[in-house]
C-alpha cells in the first residue's frame, strides 16, 4: 500500500472514529443541514462536491429498499476522503467511504429496511467538514 493511500485511509478512519462515542455518534461537531421534508428523486444519486468545502445534493434523497444509493464525489480524483456514518447506530447498512482518488461509492439499502422511513446520516470529510443529510426509503 502506498503512502498516499495509507494516509487517506488513516484520515478517513480517524474522521469516522471521531464521530463515535460510547453513546453513539456525536451530533455536536456537525453543522446542521437544512433537510427538506420531501425527498428528491435523483435516481438515487447524491453528489458530494468537495472542491471548496462541502456541498451535498440532494440533502434528502428518495431511495428504494434492496437497491444502492450512489454517492458521487466531485471533483473526480480528489485527495479528500468522504465517510458516511449513520446517526442511528441501528442503521448499520448506512456506512460508506470513498477510496482515495475514487469518484464514487455505494451504500446498499437492505430489503428489510421499513418502507416510508427516514434515515439520517453524517457526511464527514478529511478536509474538515461534517453535515447531516437524509435518505428516505420509498413506500
Amino acid at each position: 500500500m502506498n503512502k498516499k493511500t495509507l494516509c487517506a485511509l488513516s484520515t478517513s478512519l480517524l474522521a469516522a472514529c471521531a464521530m463515535q462515542t460510547p453513546n453513539g455518534p456525536r451530533t455536536d461537531i456537525c453543522k446542521p443541514m437544512p433537510v427538506p421534508p420531501e425527498c428528491q428523486r435523483t435516481n438515487q444519486v447524491v453528489t458530494l462536491n468537495v472542491q471548496a468545502g462541502l456541498t451535498i445534493a440532494p440533502p434528502n434523497v428518495c431511495a428504494d429498499r434492496g437497491t444502492p444509493v450512489n454517492f458521487q464525489v466531485t471533483p473526480p480524483n480528489t485527495d479528500v476522503v468522504v465517510v458516511v456514518v449513520p446517526k442511528d447506530p441501528a442503521d448499520t447498512w448506512l456506512n460508506g467511504i470513498n477510496r482515495p482518488t475514487s469518484a464514487d461509492f455505494h451504500v446498499n439499502i437492505p430489503g428489510t429496511v421499513p418502507m416510508s422511513t427516514d434515515h439520517d446520516y453524517y457526511i464527514v470529510t478529511s478536509n474538515g467538514y461534517c453535515y447531516d443529510p437524509r435518505v428516505h426509503v420509498n413506500p
